[in-house]
């Protein structure tokens, strides 16, 4: 079989991004002003050569790029004056993925996400486009074709999915760039249009609250709406395929994805509930590839929304060995361990009430926005109440073979497997309480460009180094000072 592949024609595109709106669109919007008004300037004439530069440029680095696949390596050439030649071990590939979006679909394209251990982090370490037939071409070198398990995950729960990974502040960080830039491009004030709508709307919503807190409300729903929509049609379709060495992911709409990792490029699987997802009492099962995604903390999906048994019985199926770990750690069940764990959330409500009454008497106009606000405040320290007290009941450590460990982080719940020398840092902090109870704080960190981590809090400080002794063979350390604990 032909081990020799060509970059798609499109790939041009990625040579010419960067110039995209210094040259591209000031040209097309100068030939569409002649088109339509006869009129055309000097610095258009002086834009259209160099674009014609930056095209010829773009085709001789298409030209240059070669991928070649042997037996033992993945080689990739590139470059016009300076040429680079990367060359890379088959095994050492941890995942590809591809996107398929609108454009790629009408021109018969696919982009390629090669990843490493060894590239940089929060991107692909190598990122090309090849025709569909050619694409499905290096799968099959790379990966072969193997009988594989395939799952599919019905609507609904792709949707509740989204809902839990959705957020405001991701609709806002999507949206608001997106409407500004389609501003610029018809000459509109977009925003400021949107902005009078939604403060017409809220003057008509007849409520005790004041009109600012309506704005916030509706442009907050707004927002969550579109992250809402951007992830449903990311997950919409999800499938995995799974056999004994490796995995296999499809989901998306308007953009299709697909990503093949290996089993044994997993750092950690982790068992996470988002707020919302505790709402419904559902998880989701994710794991972290060496090298996987091009944003930060960016994971594999393995299973999107289920209960808590079928995601176990899930995880058992696809990750038989990580589920075997020994006896674990738990913070001291008694009432003063359990006074230590609601001692923070019980000192942010008594700062917020004090914080609200003082707001009220300088800013007696405003009480109505002072007591909403801060309202929202204590709902949200409630829930971290809930969290340190769910954490005292639950929260635990295993150390051996295989690493396992739950825990609250931020505002999720998460439960953590992943192998011994996989965990990249270990770290140990002890507050005055902790050195007085004889407890301590212990903080995961796997090797990984996401780096996922878990915390510990009030657990037996000797019996944490006594299992690090035995876990990682580091004999010595509880026996210093005649037995006595470390400082």
């Amino acid at each position: 079989m032909k081990s020799d592949f060509k970059a798609h024609p499109f790939m041009m595109y990625y040579f010419i991004k960067p110039f995209l709106f210094v040259f591209v669109i000031p040209v097309i919007k100068g030939i569409i002003q002649y088109i339509f008004f006869a009129e055309i300037t000097g610095v258009l004439f002086l834009e259209t050569i160099f674009l014609s530069i930056l095209f010829i440029f773009a085709f001789l680095r298409l030209w240059a790029f070669k991928i070649r696949v042997d037996a033992d390596s993945l080689v990739i050439e590139k470059g016009i004056f300076v040429k680079t030649r990367c060359v890379i071990a088959r095994n050492a590939i941890s995942s590809i993925s591809d996107d398929r979006n609108l454009f790629d679909f009408l021109f018969g394209a696919v982009t390629f996400n090669i990843n490493t251990e060894a590239g940089r982090p929060n991107s692909p370490d190598f990122r090309l486009k090849l025709s569909v037939s050619e694409g499905k071409r290096l799968y099959s070198l790379l990966y072969g074709e193997k009988k594989t398990v395939a799952m599919r995950f019905s609507h609904i729960k792709v949707a509740a999915a989204a809902a839990a990974t959705s957020s405001a502040v991701t609709g806002l960080i999507l949206g608001v760039p997106i409407i500004n830039q389609a501003s610029k491009m018809l000459g509109l004030s977009l925003s400021d249009l949107l902005l009078s709508e939604i403060s017409t709307l809220s003057k008509k919503i007849n409520t005790y609250t004041p009109p600012i807190v309506n704005i916030i409300t509706i442009i907050a729903l707004v927002a969550y709406g579109f992250s809402f929509l951007i992830s449903f049609f990311k997950y919409i379709g999800f499938s995995l395929n799974s056999s004994d060495e490796q995995m296999e992911i499809r989901s998306g709409l308007f953009v299709r994805k697909h990503t093949v990792f290996k089993k044994k490029s997993v750092n950690d699987v982790l068992i996470e509930q988002t707020p919302l997802m505790r709402l419904f009492h559902t998880f989701s099962l994710c794991v972290s590839v060496a090298g996987y995604g091009d944003a930060k903390k960016e994971r594999a999906i393995v299973v999107p929304c289920g209960q808590k048994r079928q995601i176990k019985t899930l995880m058992k199926a696809y990750f038989p060995d990580l589920c075997v770990y020994k006896t674990c750690l738990k913070a001291p069940r008694n009432y003063r361990n359990g006074r230590r764990f609601l001692f923070v959330p019980t000192l942010l409500s008594i700062l917020v009430v004090l914080s609200a009454i003082i707001e009220g008497l300088v800013f007696p106009a405003f009480i109505s926005l002072v007591l909403f606000l801060n309202s929202i405040f204590l709902i949200a320290i409630v829930y971290y109440g809930n969290l340190c007290l769910k954490d005292y009941r639950t929260a635990r450590i295993s150390f051996g073979e295989n690493i396992f460990a739950a825990s609250s982080v931020g505002l999720s719940r998460r439960e953590m497997y992943c192998k011994r020398e996989k965990i990249g840092l270990l770290k140990i902090s002890r507050t005055p309480a902790d050195r007085k109870y004889n407890t301590c704080k212990i903080k995961l960190f796997v090797c990984s460009e996401s780096s996922d981590s878990i915390r510990i809090k009030n657990i037996d400080y000797l019996s944490v180094l006594e299992n690090i002794e035995k876990c990682y063979e580091i004999y010595g350390i509880t026996s210093k000072n005649g037995g006595k604990l470390p400082s």
